[in-house]
């Protein structure tokens, strides 16, 4: 996971890396699950675009034999 638990730094490390509301930095188990909703969409994304760059390199591959 990209934060640390409860550590005050890290939480407000996050509210700004992840553009939380300030009203959640009081309601501390809201922000997590926000944050961690975020931070897995986040995590999706990024392995949807390192398959998506793999096949097209794969099909290049197949381009330059041929």
């Amino acid at each position: 996971m990209a934060f640390d638990k409860g550590h005050p730094l890290q939480a407000i490390k996050n509210l700004i890396l992840y553009k939380i509301p300030f009203v959640y930095f009081w309601n501390l188990d809201k922000m997590k699950e926000i944050i961690r909703q975020r931070f897995i969409m986040h995590e999706i994304a990024l392995r949807n675009m390192w398959i998506g760059w793999k096949i097209k390199v794969k099909r290049k591959r197949k381009l330059a034999i041929w």
